[in-house]
């Protein structure tokens, strides 16, 4: 049967999240009510990550089966056709045929996630729900140091939800970084990367949250160091209008 991979954009604020649930609009129902349309098989549309709601992406990769020989190209036209008839914010960039082993979730390498913080003393109509506003001036460097922290191996249980499902909380975080850019009117964008091969959920959410706490002075580094060694409560849970998943790698 082929396999179809397909690299997926969408708006995380008209979502209820990636992951299907009754009586709620969610990207993977958008794509397989999509894929009904076009092909006139019910299939399920497998993520490469299960995207909370409210959170954006960039590079989302999923993939899914259908007995019928689609030529790609017309595949990804038509699910756009439909995706854009619903009046849905959701896009996909490409569509191509992948081999029976490729699974978008588990062949994945490297997750990639961008968080915009828009710091400035007003808001920004054009940025609403696309980044989190802080009105406060944030210590850029402080916030380096601290995101540094992350990099590496660590147990990473006090930087995940009550609901997480994960086995361990040990993950590894490969690298972590905070950019800055200037703009008119004293605004700033702040940009915080990361890049692991899984992430546990609302890891990102709580790393960004606990960055910008030290940024604007309300904890200190040293604490930061104490909630990864003691396994203590994080209250500092950034929103996730501000979180796009950018990109997802496969050997």
């Amino acid at each position: 049967m082929p396999r179809f991979r397909i690299d997926i954009e969408y708006d995380g604020a008209y979502f209820r999240g990636w992951q299907r649930q009754a009586g709620e609009l969610t990207v993977q129902e958008s794509i397989e009510t999509a894929v009904f349309n076009v092909s006139r098989e019910i299939v399920c549309v497998h993520g490469a990550g299960r995207t909370d709601s409210g959170v954006h992406a960039l590079g989302q990769v999923a993939h899914f089966d259908i007995s019928k020989d689609l030529d790609p190209e017309k595949l990804r036209l038509g699910l756009n056709f439909y995706l854009r008839k619903d009046e849905r914010a959701c896009v996909i960039n490409s569509c191509r045929l992948t081999n029976s082993s490729f699974h978008a979730r588990f062949s994945a390498t490297k997750r990639r996630y961008i968080y915009k913080i828009l710091q400035s003393s007003s808001d920004s109509v054009i940025l609403k729900n696309r980044a989190w506003w802080i009105r406060k001036h944030l210590d850029i460097e402080a916030m380096r140091r601290t995101s540094n922290m992350f990099e590496g191996t660590h147990d990473f249980s006090s930087f995940r939800c009550s609901e997480c499902q994960a086995k361990s909380p040990i993950k590894t975080i490969l690298s972590s970084s905070v950019y800055e850019t200037r703009h008119e009117f004293d605004r700033t964008i702040v940009e915080i990367h990361f890049c692991a091969r899984s992430f546990l959920h609302k890891q990102v959410r709580m790393m960004v949250g606990t960055i910008a706490a030290v940024g604007a002075g309300k904890i200190q580094e040293d604490e930061v160091a104490k909630m990864l060694a003691q396994k203590t409560n994080n209250r500092f849970v950034a929103p996730p209008y501000g979180l796009y998943l950018s990109k997802i790698e496969y050997n």
